[in-house]
């Protein structure tokens, strides 16, 4: 095992090449904690205030009070669309793990009124705005993001009518899935059957094979508790409370855990497809000649031409979908472990060397994903945008779990840390470090962030502003001067990526120090001073 993780190891820094200079301040052990210590206290006071600043009592919604990017009118409110709603409430989900308790009563709200106010009723799904009656403007990605919220809240709860909401979602997630002659395969992107609704997406595939595993694995784990339990137990229901599908899926008879267990065979199958199609089908190889920089990124979708021709879309690289992607692949490398082989789907598929290989970009800095105008690779950072980089984030997080002993772990480690450190320092406002800015790239900010990041990386670029860090109702002619908008979008992203580092990395600690104090224990009772 170890000589095939060393071989692996090699061919990935070959992938690599060159190893960032040394000096890394996160090679220091009490920096490093230090850092993860204040940044846990800093994410509750964020998510705290997102909470304060972005959800509105008057209509029971997160709203801004300026209109601004994704916000949709509302009377005298400007409310957020679901993808944005979503996205401030995996936050608030997140920082409830770094604090059990602290926003519990939060989570139930915002989970109550995104069912009462966004749920399509004939599709079994969520809109991305308000639902109306005739709505079909439902997104595969976004409902695929709230089967995982739903997961997450069941997991950090225990209601089992989550549990139940996250899996009645994939019965809609599946139904994206479309492969015959003049279909590509992979989760389309919205329903509807025309262009670009039927873009097939690596956002809509990944983040669909993830939701299906997640809502797999949470099943699973409930159906053995389930079958632990006398049969009484089970019958024991009134007629009102047998017809709840979430009563049922916590009073369980033989006769439904049966059919969950249907479903679950049926969410491993679909979420294998869709690895295998994001890796057969959008995953950039050197076969393609698309050069370095390219090479071992995904793609980010099929899309279809006028002429039904379907063509690849290699010009949109962004940091979600190789962190989608490491995600989904390293869930079914578990799966297969899980399975032993039992699993028809997965028998022969082994996702580990391109699971290495994906991780290992992620944290090259000469790669498309990073903003390589900086001539010193060390202070290079990924280029998009905080409600981007937490998914990949967690596919980095996910990896380091799924490999623990992989020797690239620690590499992988410090560029998560350098990057949040990054946004940390630079994208939060001068005036208040609360208010985090949407662009990665500060020269879309303002001039004072233009300045700040030439200081930074010891460049030369000009400011080029982008609107969408602006408020809306005001004149655009000239955007320097028009009000900065603050955005759930962007400190949702912040918050999220920030309380999974914080969370996971502060539990690797703990838990490395619970494994050191057990070892000196056992060490001193068998008498080895």
């Amino acid at each position: 095992m170890y000589a095939a993780i060393s071989s692996l190891a090699s061919m990935i820094s070959r992938v690599l090449g060159p190893t960032l200079a040394s000096g890394n301040p996160f090679d220091d052990e009490s920096y490093k904690n230090e850092f993860i210590s204040e940044l846990k206290e800093h994410t509750l006071q964020l998510a705290d205030d997102i909470w304060k600043e972005f959800w509105d009592e008057d209509v029971d919604l997160f709203c801004n009070k300026r209109p601004s990017a994704e916000t949709v009118p509302l009377g005298f409110y400007n409310g957020y669309t679901v993808w944005t709603f979503t996205i401030g409430l995996q936050a608030i989900i997140e920082a409830e793990k770094l604090s059990p308790g602290r926003y519990t009563d939060k989570i139930a709200t915002a989970t109550e009124i995104l069912q009462e106010r966004y749920y399509n009723t004939e599709f079994k799904a969520y809109s991305a705005w308000l639902h109306s009656k005739g709505d079909s403007d439902v997104y595969y990605d976004d409902n695929a993001q709230i089967a995982i919220a739903f997961v997450d809240t069941y997991l950090a709860f225990k209601e089992h009518k989550y549990l139940e909401l996250a899996r009645e979602l994939c019965h809609f997630l599946i139904t994206g899935w479309t492969e015959s002659d003049s279909a590509p395969g992979g989760i389309q992107w919205h329903v509807g059957d025309e262009a670009p609704h039927t873009d097939r997406c690596c956002c809509s595939t990944a983040i669909t094979g993830i939701a299906l595993l997640r809502t797999v694995d949470a099943l699973r784990s409930h159906i053995q508790v389930l079958k632990s339990r006398p049969t009484k137990s089970k019958i024991q229901l009134s007629d009102e409370e047998k017809q709840s599908d979430w009563v049922a899926l916590e009073h369980a008879s033989d006769e439904f855990i049966e059919e969950i267990e249907k479903d679950i065979q049926k969410f491993v199958d679909i979420a294998t497809k869709c690895g295998k199609w994001l890796v057969d089908t959008l995953l950039i190889t050197e076969k393609d000649r698309k050069g370095d920089a390219l090479t071992h990124l995904i793609a980010d979708k099929m899309t279809q031409s006028d002429d039904s021709y379907w063509k690849r879309d290699e010009h949109t690289i962004l940091s979600y979908n190789i962190g989608s992607t490491i995600q989904l692949l390293c869930l079914l490398h578990n799966e297969a472990n899980i399975t032993q082989g039992s699993s028809p789907s997965l028998k022969g598929i082994d996702f580990a060397e391109t699971i290495h290989i994906l991780a290992a970009t992620s944290i090259t800095p000469y790669k498309a994903i990073f903003n390589t105008s900086a001539p010193n690779p060390a202070k290079r950072v990924w280029s998009d945008y905080p409600y981007f980089t937490h998914l990949l984030i967690e596919g980095l997080l996910v990896y380091t779990n799924t490999f623990p002993n992989h020797p690239k772990n620690k590499e992988v480690i410090n560029m998560i840390l350098h990057n949040v450190a990054y946004m940390k320092n630079h994208l939060s406002d001068a005036k208040n470090p609360l208010f985090y800015h949407r662009n990665l790239r500060l020269t879309h900010i303002s001039p004072e962030k233009t300045t700040e990041w030439n200081e930074t990386m010891g460049v030369m670029e000009k400011m080029s502003l982008d609107k969408t860090e602006r408020v809306y109702d005001e004149p655009w002619e000239d955007t320097e001067g028009t009000t900065m908008a603050r955005t759930l979008l962007a400190n949702g992203g912040v918050a999220r990526g920030f309380a999974l580092t914080a969370g996971e990395l502060g539990r690797k600690k703990a838990l490395e120090e619970q494994t050191r104090r057990i070892l000196t224990s056992a060490s001193l009772v068998a008498g080895d001073w």
